[in-house]
């Protein structure tokens, strides 16, 4: 994080950046970044962005680098509380898991190939399996045991 915090601060156009480590999980951290008004420099936000994903793809390989231009950056609009700002969130839904996943993969394949978007990713998450279990309490009952038991 030092790394990248060092170059976006080398970065003409920023005013400031604020780092925060250890969001959600202890291995996250987000930088937020504040340009000087749009008039005041040569480059777009785009073209700044771009600049620090090629900074971030060539010198911080070991760490999965997501950035992002806020609302408030293009078009001076507060953002609000949320943290992920994106212009595109496509869900995929279904009851069948394996074919959401497969799915996922082929949309993002195919959003690779469309001009200008970038920083694609799925927030899919192997994890342990989820079971519902209803309790049948006179069962329960019956068999001396409580819901703490199973």
């Amino acid at each position: 994080m030092a790394e990248l915090e060092q170059y976006v601060l080398s970065i003409p156009e920023v005013t400031y950046c604020l780092s925060d480590v250890g969001l959600i999980s202890s291995n996250k951290a987000k930088l937020t970044v504040q340009l000087v008004g749009k008039r005041e420099r040569s480059r777009s936000v785009w073209q700044i962005t771009d600049a620090t994903r090629s900074f971030a793809k060539n010198n911080l390989s070991q760490a999965a680098v997501r950035i992002s231009e806020s609302k408030s950056s293009v078009a001076g609009i507060s953002t609000g509380g949320g943290e992920e700002h994106s212009s595109l969130l496509i869900y995929l839904l279904g009851s069948d898991m394996d074919s959401l996943i497969k799915a996922s993969y082929q949309m993002q394949k195919n959003l690779t190939k469309v001009t200008g978007i970038k920083d694609i990713r799925s927030n899919y998450r192997v994890g342990v399996p989820e079971f519902k279990l209803t309790v049948d309490r006179d069962r329960m009952k019956f068999f001396n045991t409580s819901v703490q038991d199973v």
